[in-house]
């Protein structure tokens, strides 16, 4: 009976996890861990489209620096005229004494072309700004930490991905080690059935011996049938993470459990300087500020150089090309206060951000404490859990014994069992609690 129930001993910390049939019997084509996040990464819609936000933040910043450099416009324009413009010009009545005789000459009236009636004019410009009052500077500093903002979101999408990718990972293999031991347990419990069934037979156990045996078997039936309906549910959760159709099989490679991540102090430090999120809130930070100095550039003159060739297409004017040079200013000292509300608006704005960041760096500090400590915890559970697997299992092999020999009764054998069982599943349980502690610690870090 005893071997019907022992499927395998669980190793050492430093070896493979225990588990069981449903990921060894799948060594050849099982996935493993790292393979898994490659697809993920390369499949997610969402990383995707983080992907593009950092891009367009990245096209924004060489559009603010652009603004630096010469503009050149070019304005052309054709019209058509329904009559011919001309000057008109009359000239006054005159007396003039021609040989000594008076002579008036009435007024005329004549008519000069000004213009065509269709013409064409072109204008070319070329402008450069030469003092903007720190706009342009601050502009450049909102698109640039706009970009390291969106950069860091970017990273903090793969970290979360990664840690969703391992903890549904983990799960999956958890949920086929249960299985496995639940299986186990059912092939002891039918076991244990036949027996009762023989002994009845032969007289050696009252009905109510063989009818318990029976309830038992419907008991961890139902548990075995509701464990695989989550192991499917589990799989499917898998499969969605990497794109894949909810029904595809998974097979996945063990695990083995990591060695402790160190000192609690460096691994703080660690965080504090690796947190893409801390980043994130000190980029938005530095944006803001720079907003508010954009807000002040208002009040400031605006001075700019423009040079300018044009053509004007018109036979009764001498010269049909010009060329030009103006040096312009705007200054808008007094706008009823509406920069000045909107840079206190700024200023209070990265004010509160910068609280938001001595926020999140607590919660980092407690975030990172907590995942260590549950890794300490997850080591030390393992190692009982482990111990009391090799007691559980003595003493189910102890009172079979004394069941075959008569002298406990079925219930002790049942008792025994479910001990057993426990156990193992304590040690499946402790042992991905263990794996899954380190890989919290790593994306608290920020090393995922």
């Amino acid at each position: 009976m005893l071997k019907r129930i022992r499927k395998m001993i669980p190793v050492g910390l430093s070896g493979v996890v225990f588990l069981l049939g449903y990921a060894a019997a799948s060594t050849v084509f099982a996935e493993n861990i790292d393979q898994a996040w490659e697809i993920a990464l390369r499949e997610s819609r969402k990383l995707q489209a983080e992907a593009s936000m950092t891009a367009a933040a990245v096209s924004t910043t060489s559009a603010a620096q652009a603004a630096r450099l010469p503009k050149v416009t070019n304005a052309t324009a054709y019209t058509a005229l329904s009559d011919r413009p001309d000057f008109k010009a009359t000239t006054p009545d005159m007396n003039l004494s021609v040989f000594g005789t008076q002579v008036t000459i009435p007024s005329m009236t004549f008519a000069t072309p000004l213009m065509e009636k269709d013409f064409l004019v072109s204008t070319t410009q070329a402008s450069v700004p030469l003092y903007t009052g720190g706009k342009i500077s601050s502009l450049v500093e909102q698109a640039d930490a706009a970009a390291r903002a969106a950069s860091a979101g970017q990273i903090t999408g793969v970290q979360d991905l990664k840690i969703g990718v391992a903890e549904n990972y983990l799960l999956v293999l958890r949920i086929q080690g249960l299985v496995e031991v639940l299986l186990d347990t059912q092939k002891a419990i039918e076991a244990h059935e036949k027996m009762a069934q023989d002994m009845f037979k032969q007289g050696l156990v009252t009905k109510n011996v063989l009818l318990s045996a029976q309830v038992a078997k419907s008991d961890i039936d139902q548990k075995v049938i509701q464990a695989k309906n989550t192991l499917q549910v589990a799989e499917s959760a898998y499969n969605r993470f990497l794109w894949r159709p909810l029904t595809t099989p998974v097979q996945l490679e063990l695990v083995q459990i990591p060695s402790t991540s160190g000192d609690l102090g460096l691994l703080t430090e660690a965080a504090l300087a690796n947190r893409s999120e801390l980043r994130q809130l000190a980029a938005q930070s530095q944006a803001v500020w720079a907003k508010s100095r954009e807000h002040r550039s208002e009040r400031l003159p605006m001075v700019g150089l423009t040079g300018g060739y044009t053509y004007v297409q018109n036979e009764y004017i001498t010269e049909n090309d010009y060329w030009s040079a103006t040096v312009g200013m705007v200054w808008s000292p007094i706008d009823g206060g509406v920069s000045r509300s909107k840079q206190r608006a700024a200023e209070h704005k990265a004010t509160a951000i910068t609280k938001m960041l001595d926020e999140a760096r607590s919660g980092v500090e407690l975030q990172v404490r907590k995942c260590w400590l549950e890794e300490q915890d997850s080591r030390e559970r393992v190692a009982v859990a482990k111990k009391a697997i090799e007691r559980s299992e003595e003493n189910l092999r102890m009172v079979n014994h004394q069941f075959q020999s008569g002298l406990v009764t079925h219930t002790e054998v049942l008792d025994a069992v479910a001990l057993y069982t426990q156990a193992r599943m304590n040690y499946c349980n402790a042992a991905y609690d263990a794996i899954l502690a380190t890989y919290r610690l790593r994306r608290a870090t920020g090393s995922l």
